[in-house]
Formats: structure tokens, C-alpha cells, sequence
């Protein structure tokens, strides 16, 4: 999943995962959250992402179907981002999809 702001740069702080509505096979239990302030044609190359974050999205305790996982801290950088991507790096179990209702993420 990637996304692009269309005005200015923000630097996340915390964020939180939702558990999909369906089966928890498919919670994501490990991410990567990458930024970039590339231009968006640079963006699908892989050559101007960093690394903010990898580990937990928080479901790693399965907190039930269309539930909040806890909040999990960003390490404190003062490098905002203009665009953003996640990657899903494991799930909780072997199964053909990822899937999550929502994630939130709170920054500045």
C-alpha cells in the first residue's frame, strides 16, 4: 500500500491497525512503513525509499475480528515524508491474502 499527501510533508509518530472483519489468518503481524519525498514518477522504482519502521503492527495477541490492536510508536526522527508505503512482511498464518479493516496513523 502507498500513498502520496497532496500538500506538504508529515512525520508520523504512532499508528494502529484494525483487524479485518473475516478470518484472523490473514492479520498482518509485520510491516515495513518506508517514506520518500520523490517525485511520484520516482516512486515505482524502489530507488528513493527509507526505512522508518519495521516490526509489529500490534495484532501480533489476535484482539478479535473489527478490533483495535494497541498503538505502536514510530521511532522519533524529525524527517517528514511526502509519500508513504507499507508493506505487510508476515501474517499470522499461511493463507494467499493480507487483510485489515483499517490503520491509522497520527503525526505532524
Amino acid at each position: 500500500m502507498h500513498f502520496t499527501f497532496r500538500v506538504g510533508s508529515y512525520r508520523f509518530i504512532y499508528f494502529l491497525f484494525r483487524a479485518s472483519y473475516t478470518s484472523p489468518e490473514s492479520d498482518p503481524l509485520t510491516i515495513t512503513i518506508e517514506g520518500s519525498n520523490q517525485q511520484h514518477s520516482g516512486l515505482f522504482y524502489n530507488a528513493n525509499w527509507t526505512l522508518v519502521y519495521n516490526g509489529s503492527t500490534g495484532l501480533d495477541v489476535n484482539p478479535g475480528r473489527s478490533k483495535w490492536g494497541p498503538s505502536i510508536n514510530l521511532p522519533v526522527t524529525n524527517v517528514s515524508y511526502r509519500s508513504y508505503r507499507i508493506l505487510a512482511t508476515s501474517k499470522r498464518n499461511i493463507s494467499n491474502s493480507v487483510q485489515f479493516d483499517d490503520i491509522i496513523f497520527y503525526g505532524n
